[in-house]
């Protein structure tokens, strides 16, 4: 698992990237750190913190972390802080930032304050930290810039001023202000352009080389200390509150695919027949690890499975672990368009097993992701599951759907001029449960893929959906159906028992009658991530 990296203001995240392959995180806020624990992260940086309006990364969370085996480091602006507090307990601290406050020299927490923008604005600094400014002011003295005595007022000018409000050219003119010699403010002044130094910078990066360094070396160059963490009220509503985050971070729908048995079944038999004693095996979209289980129990040499949500990656490796398949399979928190063989994993895949498709097939980017996949992951002549796919649309009878989405008349008052806002002449997400739709046609094909050579453009087709009995047309549904290998089939049909997908239907703002041989017209688009619908209107 990579390093998690808590980064803001002190360190634009490219220049980060290009130092240390790393999961990048906002700053930390209260509760950061112990998700990042729960979420399987086995080396943390702390970098950048939250404080004042949000509440602090916490102490005891930091501590649990090292009570794990976990290794955090901390530099720069709350990790400096931090890691002095917490240095006895484990907690690595770099940077010149963290050896000043270690040894005593800086005491106040707005030594590394700042007001910064938001995420939106990549978290720019909008004023100065002191520390860069101490840093600063010894590099003029030592360049002959300013003497000690302008350097101590200056200084002085520095540490009365807000943090917020602190910056260079508020500083200087306080010094104007005050009377400091103006040649010597002014010749400071100009040689700021390029004389400034951003110690926090400097010491966020040298955060990243170490952690990188030592990774180099196993970090068995770093002990590991193991406390207990004593259980406390505070502490289990923390804890309490991470679980519920990650409850709310898991969507419910991984529990009805999980218990869609015909879901399981075909893509069993699909992966038993695609894997081969020896095959190194990829599969993309781990969720709970099943479908790379699936594929060590198929006599898979090694199945290498990637998951870019970090709770549900670390979940993977508990049930992969309860299973005793730990051994032949590897989960790799990243998304697949990131990993890169020989680095993530030692050699390109035999076999490449996905399931990530929505409702419509493509929405969850299984096209682009199966491209780069192959192009980039795979051996040549890799077996794919699954093979491809296709959209199919039909038409429908259902007053009860209809009326869910209208309104006419309620409680004597005609409340019909609501009905602008209905979904009826678009397609729209539904849940179809409860309701029985009697459908009047047969599947029209609206699109096609193949999956083994996922090459496609964003297409539009006008296609014919034909009636095959009478009935009231209320709407068109769409549906697909996923050819996992040539015989093993499974689809989201609204017909289909044990369907746990939802549907993108287009209710008709008016009704009309249906026979067998009426042909409705249906523009279908796909851009090859989303795919819309609706019937064609007659000139």
């Amino acid at each position: 698992m990579r390093p998690v990296i808590f980064l803001g203001p002190s360190l634009e995240q490219s220049r980060a990237e290009a130092a240390l392959d790393a999961d990048y995180k906002p700053p930390a806020r209260q509760g950061d750190v112990l998700r990042s624990v729960v979420g399987g992260a086995t080396v943390i940086g702390l970098i950048d913190g939250f404080f004042e309006r949000v509440p602090s990364v916490w102490h005891k969370e930091i501590l649990f972390a090292l009570s794990h085996g976990i290794k955090v480091y901390g530099a720069a602006s709350m990790g400096a802080l931090r890691a002095c507090e917490l240095h006895s307990f484990g907690m690595i601290g770099v940077g010149e930032v963290f050896r000043r406050f270690h040894e005593g020299e800086l005491e106040d927490d707005d030594e590394v304050a700042i007001e910064h923008a938001p995420a939106e604005a990549g978290y720019m600094a909008l004023s100065e930290a002191m520390v860069n400014i101490r840093a600063t002011i010894a590099a003029a003295v030592a360049q002959g810039v300013i003497d000690n005595g302008a350097a101590t007022k200056l200084i002085a000018l520095a540490k009365n001023t807000h943090y917020k409000l602190r910056t260079y050219p508020a500083i200087i003119g306080e010094a104007h202000a005050s009377g400091l010699d103006s040649v010597c403010i002014d010749r400071f002044e100009k040689w700021l352009v390029d004389g400034r130094i951003d110690q926090k910078q400097a010491d966020a990066l040298a955060l990243l080389g170490t952690i990188a360094d030592d990774q180099k070396v196993g970090f068995k160059n770093r002990e590991t200390r193991r406390m207990k963490v004593e259980e406390s009220v505070s502490w289990k509503r923390a804890r309490d509150f991470v679980t519920a985050l990650n409850r709310r971070d898991v969507p419910r729908w991984h529990f009805a695919m999980l218990n869609d048995e015909l879901r399981a079944q075909t893509y069993d038999k699909a992966i038993r027949a695609a894997v081969r004693p020896g095959d190194v095996v990829l599969d993309i979209g781990t969720g709970s690890g099943l479908l790379a289980m699936l594929a060590a129990r198929a006599g898979a040499a090694h199945v290498y499975t990637c998951e870019s949500v970090g709770v549900i990656a670390q979940k993977a490796r508990e049930i992969i672990a309860a299973n005793q398949l730990s051994d032949r399979i590897s989960v790799l928190e990243k998304r697949s368009t990131d990993l890169v063989p020989g680095t993530d994993f030692p050699e390109k895949a035999d076999v490449l097993i996905s399931e990530i498709v929505d409702r419509n097939l493509i929405g969850e980017g299984i096209i682009p992701t199966l491209e780069h996949a192959l192009t980039v992951l795979t051996k040549p002549n890799a077996r794919v599951l699954p093979q491809s796919g296709r959209l199919c649309i039909g038409a429908f009878e259902c007053a009860e759907l209809h009326t869910a989405y209208n309104a006419s008349e309620v409680a004597g008052f005609d409340v019909s001029l609501f009905n602008e806002f209905s979904p009826c002449g678009s397609n729209s997400l539904m849940n179809l449960n409860g309701y029985t739709l009697n459908p009047l046609s047969e599947p029209a094909t609206a699109f096609e893929f193949c999956f083994t050579k996922p090459h496609f453009a964003a297409r539009e087709n006008t296609i014919a959906v034909n009636g095959i009995r009478a009935g009231v047309l209320h709407g068109l549904v769409a549906w697909f159906q996923l050819s996992v290998d040539d015989s093993c089939i499974i689809d989201n049909s609204p017909w289909r028992t044990g369907n746990h997908w939802s549907h993108e239907v287009c209710l008709l703002d008016m009704p009309r009658p249906l026979k067998p041989g009426d042909t409705i017209q249906v523009k279908a688009t796909h851009d090859m991530t989303s795919f819309q619908f609706e019937p064609v209107k007659p000139d």
